[in-house]
């Protein structure tokens, strides 16, 4: 709902929140949002599984080379 920036803003808060204090698996093409989100990152690229410990680390599909 880009158009709605009170809603938008109330989510973001209660994401955060959660966050905090939980664990939370999100499935994400948003590579900014896994990268200010999230500790660790599961990469699936080519039906291989990658982990990254650090999400600032995350070498995201689309930055990745072909093999």
């Amino acid at each position: 709902f880009p158009g709605n920036r009170r809603f938008n803003k109330k989510i973001f808060s209660l994401f955060e929140a959660r966050a905090r204090t939980s664990g939370i698996l999100v499935a994400s093409r948003d590579r900014s949002f896994a990268r200010e989100f999230c500790d660790i990152v599961l990469v699936l690229n080519h039906g291989k599984l990658q982990v990254f410990e650090n999400a600032k680390d995350a070498a995201l599909p689309a930055e990745q080379e072909d093999p």
